[in-house]
């Protein structure tokens, strides 16, 4: 009922203004509903959310990345999406076309992202994707006009999608890596609500700042509302920028050879599997898969009845 309330009351304070009665009404049951809710899991000996994870610095610093994250991208997707139609007369076909820059840069980034983020760290890939993000948005507020040639405002839309892109695959696994493994499926709910709430936030800022000094119709009076609501769709950016920088690094996976072998021990030291492919007790010793040796040749294949007093005897 809580998330529900809020989510409700954010989506229509952009429609109806902050200080209409049903919105107030609705944000007020989705606090307090929230609210009852953290006191209980406070008390609770087995709680769905456990607030000690919230104790962790990098745990935060991870999921209020996420938040601002996620909302700048569909802020600006919804605000930029509407200026092409409605600033720069575009159909929805040529729109979608003209945002392929922005959109489609994850075929590319995101795998180079996850192997930056191996060698430099998690916190400087997600500050800095951020960041970039940021600075394509404020770019394109920048130049937004209703008479801007498209080719200008295709560098910035690379460079915002390259940011995010860089961002979003390293935000998700820097909250689950700050919290113990029994922890993780609770913290990967806690991160995707976050992100969610995030969406609904940044989108619902957005409309208020437009309707604050624009207005839908004609072009001049769009642009008046656009350009400070996606400013303010860069400022969430940069914020998000700051939040990354309470993420641990995390060290890369060739300084971390040593850690990759113990989650190896941890997960399969008490597995007695030896077949003809892979011996799995001396790959996990060794932190490597290696050929098991070769069964003796002159040795009769044993019957399936047999096969586990087989498998006993040789082991």
């Amino acid at each position: 009922m809580g998330a529900l309330s809020l989510v409700w009351g954010l989506v229509r304070a952009a429609d109806t203004g902050w200080t209409e009665a049903m919105t107030l009404g609705a944000l007020a049951v989705g606090v307090i509903s929230l609210t009852a809710f953290l006191a209980w899991e406070a008390r609770a000996t087995d709680p769905m959310l456990p607030l000690r994870l919230f104790r962790s610095r990098p745990f935060l610093g991870a999921n209020a990345t996420g938040f601002l994250m996620i909302g700048t991208l569909s802020a600006s997707v919804f605000l930029v999406a509407q200026y092409f139609q409605l600033g720069l007369g575009y159909s929805p076909m040529r729109t979608g076309l003209r945002l392929l820059p922005w959109t489609a840069t994850p075929l590319v980034i995101a795998p180079l992202a996850g192997k930056l983020s191996d060698r430099i760290g998690r916190r400087l890939i997600l500050s800095l994707g951020t960041l970039l993000q940021g600075v394509g948005i404020e770019w394109v507020a920048i130049l937004a006009s209703d008479h801007v040639n498209y080719s200008a405002l295709v560098p910035p839309l690379i460079l915002s999608g390259v940011g995010i892109f860089m961002a979003m695959p390293v935000a998700s696994t820097a909250a689950l890596s700050a919290v113990p493994p029994a922890d993780i499926g609770k913290a990967s709910g806690v991160n995707s609500t976050l992100q969610r709430f995030g969406s609904v936030f940044a989108v619902a800022v957005a409309s208020t700042v437009f309707g604050a000094f624009g207005k839908l119709g004609a072009a001049d009076t769009f642009l008046s509302g656009f350009r400070p609501a996606l400013g303010v769709v860069g400022a969430l950016a940069f914020l998000a920028s700051v939040t990354a920088l309470a993420v641990t690094s995390g060290p890369s996976l060739r300084s971390d050879g040593r850690r990759g072998r113990r989650t190896q021990e941890e997960i399969g030291a008490d597995t007695p599997f030896e077949g003809p492919i892979f011996s799995t007790k001396r790959s996990i010793s060794s932190g490597t898969l290696q050929p098991a040796p070769p069964a003796d040749s002159a040795s009769p294949s044993p019957k399936p009845a047999e096969r586990w007093q087989w498998w006993w005897t040789k082991n």
